[in-house]
């Protein structure tokens, strides 16, 4: 799972993953992309979910990618 937590003490939030390999944060759109990784290579893929806020997870969605990321 990725988890964001407060410096105000706040319970963290937090969005279901699956052995997140990788994770960046726009801080432009508010977004936040995860490689999720699946049982196979065509399992795999890239996700994103807005941030609004630093408040709550939102609008997940699933980006095609075409290059298998298993070697």
């Amino acid at each position: 799972n990725i988890q964001a937590t407060s410096l105000s003490g706040a319970n963290p939030i937090s969005i279901n993953t699956k052995q997140t390999t990788a994770m960046d944060f726009i801080y432009a759109q508010e977004t936040v992309c995860w490689i999720h990784m699946g049982d196979s290579p065509a399992a795999t893929q890239l996700k994103c979910a807005k941030f609004p806020n630093a408040k709550s997870f939102t609008e997940e969605k699933t980006i095609n990618i075409s290059l298998s990321l298993h070697r």
